[in-house]
C-alpha cells in the first residue's frame, strides 16, 4: 500500500528517491506486479521487464485496480496515483535495465532460472548495479554465484507485495551495511517494513511456517481432521489455518518450492507426504476449486471434502484404522512448539537477531496475534521449561529433526532467562 504519508493526504508531496534511483524487476507476473505496485511509491523510477510484452502491458494496466478501494474510500486521491503510476515504465528487452541501480528478480521459484538470470544481469549492468532476489525458499548464496562480482541481496515480499508490509533483507557475508540501509530504506519509503535477516534455508519467516505446516500434515496423518487444525490455528488468533493457507496461496506453490528442495538436497527439505499428493492430483486449492478443501464455483470459502481422508489414506499406505485423533490442546502444541524450537535454532544460527525481530516478522508476515507479541514471546510466557519438556518428548516418540531441542531453548530454559 502506499506509505503512511501518502494514504491521508489528497494532494501529492513530490518524494526524493530513497536508496535507489532506479529500480529494475524482472517478471511481470502477479509478484512482479505487487512489487511494482508497492515501489512506485517510494519516488523512484521503476521498470518492469518481461520477455512477453503482453504480461508487460498486461501488468502495467492492472496496477491503478490495485488501488481502485482505497480511491473509493477517500483514502487516496486521483493525482496521487497518477503522479505514482507515472514512474513505471515497462520494457520486454533486459537491455533496458542496463541502467538501474537495483534489479529485483521476481521469476518462479527455480535454481538455475534465477542464476541464469543472475549471470546475465552480471554482464549487463555496470558494476555498481545491486542484484536482488525476491527468492521464499531458495540460497541467496548460490543464486548470487552466478554474478560473482555483484553486489547481491534477497528481496523478500510477501504476497500480495503491494499490500503486506513485510519485507526480509536478507544479507550475505558480502554485503556492505550502507547497501543493507540503501535496501531498507527503499522498502520504508514504500510503505514496508524490513527486517534484516541472514541467509539459509527459507531465512526465518517461511523456515518457521514451513514447520508448522508439516507438523499439521503429520497431525492430520494421525488421524486429525483438517478442519480441526484450521480451526485450533484460528482459535488460537491466526486469520487462517494452515490448510486454508495453503489453499489460498496454491498447494502446487507449496509442492514445487518442496520439490526444489528435496532435488537441492536442502537439510530442510520435507519429506514427501499426502500434502504433495494432493497437488500432484491437480487439487491446487481455491484456483482450481478442490484442494484440501472443495469451493463452489465462484466461492471462496472452504467446505469439507469427503473423499480427502481416502487420499491421505492411500499416500499413507494405509490399511488399516488409526488410533484416536489429537486433541485440541495437542494440535495446539505441536504446530507452536515446533515453530519456537525453530526460532531458537534460527537465532543460534545468526538467521535472526533477535527474538523480538522473529515476533515482528510473525504479526507483519503472518497476523499473529498482537495482544500474544509473537511466538517467542508467548513461548516465555508459556515456561521455557514446559516447552522444552514438550520439545523433548515429542522428539523421543517421532525421531523428527524439527523436534531435536535447540540448543538455545535448552539453555534458556535451564538458566530461566528469557530469549
Amino acid at each position: 500500500m502506499p506509505p503512511e504519508n501518502l494514504q491521508e493526504n489528497t494532494t501529492f508531496a513530490p518524494r526524493t528517491p530513497a536508496g535507489f534511483a532506479r529500480v529494475g524487476i524482472v517478471g511481470a507476473g502477479t509478484m512482479g506486479r505487487g512489487i511494482a505496485a508497492a515501489l512506485m511509491w517510494s519516488g523512484s523510477e521503476v521498470q518492469l521487464f518481461d520477455s512477453d510484452a503482453k504480461r508487460v502491458n498486461d501488468a502495467i494496466a492492472a496496477l491503478p485496480g490495485l488501488y481502485a478501494s482505497r480511491l473509493r474510500r477517500g483514502l487516496l486521491s486521483e493525482g496521487d496515483l497518477s503522479h505514482a503510476l507515472s514512474r513505471v515504465t515497462g520494457a520486454d528487452r533486459i537491455e533496458g535495465l542496463a541502467a538501474c541501480d537495483l534489479v529485483i528478480e521476481a521469476v518462479f521459484e527455480d535454481l538455475g532460472v534465477k542464476q541464469g538470470l543472475f549471470a546475465a544481469l552480471h554482464d549487463l549492468c555496470p558494476p555498481e548495479t545491486v542484484l536482488a532476489t525476491n527468492t521464499s525458499t531458495l540460497d541467496v548464496d548460490e543464486i548470487a554465484a552466478a554474478a560473482p562480482t555483484r553486489t547481491a541481496i534477497g528481496l523478500h515480499f510477501f504476497s500480495p507485495a503491494h499490500v503486506m508490509k513485510l519485507v526480509e533483507v536478507v544479507r550475505l557475508a558480502e554485503t556492505g551495511q550502507d547497501v543493507l540501509e540503501r535496501a531498507s530504506a527503499l522498502m520504508l519509503a514504500s510503505g514496508k517494513s524490513p527486517i534484516v535477516v541472514g541467509n539459509g534455508p527459507s531465512f526465518v519467516a517461511n523456515r518457521m511456517l514451513h514447520r508448522r505446516l508439516r507438523e499439521a500434515v503429520l497431525l492430520v496423518a494421525d488421524g486429525a481432521d483438517p478442519v480441526d487444525v484450521d480451526r485450533v490455528m484460528r482459535e488460537f488468533g491466526f486469520p487462517l489455518g494452515p490448510f486454508e493457507i495453503s489453499d489460498l496461496a496454491g498447494v502446487d506453490v507449496g509442492w514445487r518450492a518442496r520439490e526444489e528442495q528435496r532435488r537441492a538436497g536442502n537439510r530442510l527439505a520435507q519429506p514427501r507426504s499426502w500434502l504433495d499428493l494432493v497437488a500432484e492430483r491437480g487439487r491446487h486449492g481455491q484456483k482450481t476449486g478442490i484442494g484440501i478443501y472443495r469451493y463452489a464455483e465462484g466461492s471462496r470459502r472452504p467446505e469439507p471434502d469427503p473423499d480427502l481422508r481416502t487420499l491421505i489414506d492411500e499416500a499413507e499406505g494405509r490399511a488399516t484404522a488409526r488410533g484416536s485423533a489429537p486433541d485440541d490442546g495437542e494440535m495446539l502444541r505441536r504446530m507452536m512448539y515446533v515453530v519456537v524450537n525453530e526460532g531458537a535454532r534460527i537465532i543460534e544460527e545468526g538467521i535472526a537477531d533477535t527474538a523480538e525481530d522473529i515476533d515482528a516478522i510473525w504479526r507483519l508476515g503472518y497476523g499473529f496475534p498482537s495482544r500474544k507479541i509473537g511466538p517467542m514471546h508467548w513461548a516465555m510466557n508459556e515456561g521455557l521449561d514446559r516447552v522444552l519438556a514438550a520439545v523433548q518428548a515429542r522428539h523421543a516418540s517421532s525421531g523428527e529433526p524439527a523436534w531435536d531441542p535447540a540448543p538455545l531453548l535448552i539453555a534458556r530454559a535451564a538458566s530461566g532467562q528469557r530469549f
